[in-house]
């Protein structure tokens, strides 16, 4: 279960094989499709909720690629990890073109921060965990309010 957890979880510029499990080089599942709304359609679901660590942007651009790319640059990264780069890129362009105007019969809810979270995927202090664990936990309470009035408002 551990190394299930830990490829759960693998960032690929940390692990650039991924963890071995059965023979495959497994990495976080987020590197495949970031934003799984589609999948979630597809699956079925009518209500889908998406929990954000940056801000909804309307683009589908992620910031931190860009920021990437130098750094990936210098510490020799493979061809490989660029185009996973830029897959991820493209699946999470696609979801938020799906969320900004999703089928009719699907209602997506968005909890994203407003402002840049000040924690950081590794090395951040209690602090800012805590601040941002505060401001997530205030726009959940929103999102369900919303959740709420959208349920209460429509027919049955």
């Amino acid at each position: 279960m551990f190394t299930h957890l830990k490829a759960s979880s693998a960032i690929p510029f940390l692990y650039r094989p991924g963890v071995n499990v059965q023979g495959h080089g497994l990495m976080d599942g987020g590197v495949a499709d970031p934003l799984p709304v589609r999948w979630a359609h597809q699956k079925g679901a009518k209500n889908i909720w998406v929990i954000r660590t940056i801000e909804a942007q309307d683009d589908g651009k992620m910031p931190v690629l860009k920021r990437l790319k130098p750094i990936m640059r210098r510490v020799n990264q493979s061809p490989k990890m660029f185009e996973m780069y830029h897959h991820y890129q493209s699946r999470y362009a696609d979801a938020v073109n799906f969320m900004k105007a999703p089928p009719e019969d699907v209602n997506v809810i968005q909890i994203a921060p407003t402002r840049t979270l000040e924690s950081m995927v590794l090395g951040s202090s209690s602090e800012t965990l805590k601040s941002d664990y505060k401001l997530g936990f205030e726009l959940g309470l929103k999102a369900v309010d919303k959740w709420r009035d959208m349920f209460e408002a429509s027919p049955m």
